[in-house]
């Protein structure tokens, strides 16, 4: 299977603690826009996600070993 590479061209700079907790993360006032929260996910479910949701814009948020580069 080819690797699945996320891009951050520009990670947001509102604190996860401070946005409303929702079903799917939290929501950002400043975008209004829902944050998923990857953290709980594995590799193969982050990646069925971002193919479920291709085409559209995700924020996330995750931790930095879920998006280290496959080794």
């Amino acid at each position: 299977m080819k690797p699945t590479k996320i891009v951050i061209p520009e990670p947001c700079n509102k604190g996860w603690d401070n946005m409303t907790p929702n079903g799917n993360g939290r929501h950002c006032d400043t975008c209004d826009k829902t944050v998923v929260d990857f953290t709980q996910m594995d590799k193969e479910e982050i990646r069925s996600y971002f193919i479920q949701k291709s085409g559209t814009k995700i924020c996330g948020h995750f931790k930095v070993s879920q998006i280290e580069p496959y080794k």
